[in-house]
């Protein structure tokens, strides 16, 4: 009955965080999500998605054109077309997707590191690939993609509260879990580095309580793993009270949000919620990954986060890993009274601007 309670109040709680971050305009909203007119403007060879929604575009217009239609093939793309629309906004209950990998291939200069990826809402294979892209530019590395299907963005908004407001261990959650841990029990892999983006941060924070629960107190694990999410939509995320210090926390934990993204407003930069780690800011909108978080990425000191004495500081970890840097491994020290460990006032930042 506890339990229950405990629901219901975190329900309400959401409710009213939505409440507060949905606008009564729905061009605010819009703008929120999609960014600035700037973000718009197309590039050749862009890795954006705004790139990508073009390119679609243009191929869905040319699959409709009735003078297509009238030969074989023509019916065949229009087919096609039609089908990756259903599958997009109708899925099929029985012929979902289920989570995969999917593997974003770089020289491996780095065999004792295993990268993660998972990503968020409304994002098909096609889409999940180029942020595989765009991230192994930046990083140079190998990563792993954990394929989050979409089914829809009502059910992935679904989705999205089960996960975050009742703890609901999704199919993509329960996957990410069994890969992420594998790596955590190879000798081999001295780093495990796990990032999520949008509904992708709140199947990173069940991915960490589910490690939580099967290595807390394990060092030789548990101190191999550190979590990057953009635009995050999850409310809490746990460390390891066994292994917590007051010189950090286990697993290390950064955020990246723009401060006008009304995903990450319900999430990493709500006040009112408990967020571990610190939260980089950005004074700015857009809540797609390539197009609004990498590029600010790419140029290291663009997001920032403030101290208890409104401090901007800019030195992420992050920021160590770009271009094929590698930064020292992080320290970590047993302490044989982990009650007694004050929580690092600095790693738990609650942010609404830059």
């Amino acid at each position: 009955m506890i339990y229950t309670a405990e629901v219901l109040e975190r329900l309400a709680r959401d409710i009213k965080i939505v409440i507060k971050n949905f606008s009564l305009v729905p061009t605010d909203n819009l703008h929120s999500i999609l960014g600035d007119d700037a973000d718009w403007k197309l590039e050749p060879g862009s890795l954006s998605e705004i790139a990508h929604f073009a390119e679609l575009i243009a191929e869905r217009r040319a699959a409709l054109r009735f003078s297509e239609l009238g030969s074989l093939n023509g019916t065949w793309r229009a087919i096609k077309l039609i089908d990756r629309l259903r599958a997009r906004f109708l899925p099929l209950p029985f012929f979902s997707e289920r989570p995969c990998s999917i593997r974003q291939h770089a020289p491996d200069h780095f065999p004792r590191e295993a990268w993660f990826f998972v990503n968020g809402i409304a994002t098909d294979k096609e889409l999940l690939a180029l942020n595989g892209r765009y991230l192994v530019k930046l990083f140079q590395r190998p990563i792993e993609l954990i394929y989050n299907p979409t089914e829809g963005p009502l059910s992935d908004l679904l989705e999205c509260m089960l996960g975050r407001t009742f703890d609901f261990v999704s199919a993509p959650a329960e996957y990410a879990l069994e890969r992420v841990s594998l790596a955590l029990t190879d000798p081999e892999k001295d780093r495990v580095i796990l990032m999520g983006h949008s509904q992708g941060g709140i199947i990173v924070a069940n991915v960490v309580s589910g490690l939580i629960e099967r290595f807390s107190g394990d060092h030789e694990r548990m101190s191999k793993l550190e979590v990057y999410t953009f635009g995050s939509a999850a409310d809490r995320i746990r460390t390891d009270s066994e292994l917590d210090t007051p010189q950090r926390h286990v697993p290390f934990i950064e955020h990246f949000a723009n401060t006008q993204d009304m995903v990450a407003g319900l999430g990493v930069l709500e006040r009112g919620l408990t967020v571990s780690g610190k939260v980089y800011t950005l004074e700015k909108a857009g809540h797609f990954l390539n197009a609004h978080y990498l590029p600010e990425i790419e140029a290291r000191q663009a997001y920032a986060w403030h101290d208890a004495d409104g401090r901007r500081h800019r030195t992420a970890r992050l920021y160590e890993y770009l271009q094929g840097g590698t930064p020292e491994l992080l320290p970590i020290e047993a302490t044989a009274h982990p009650e007694r460990a004050e929580p690092d006032t600095e790693s738990r930042v609650l942010l609404g601007s830059a």
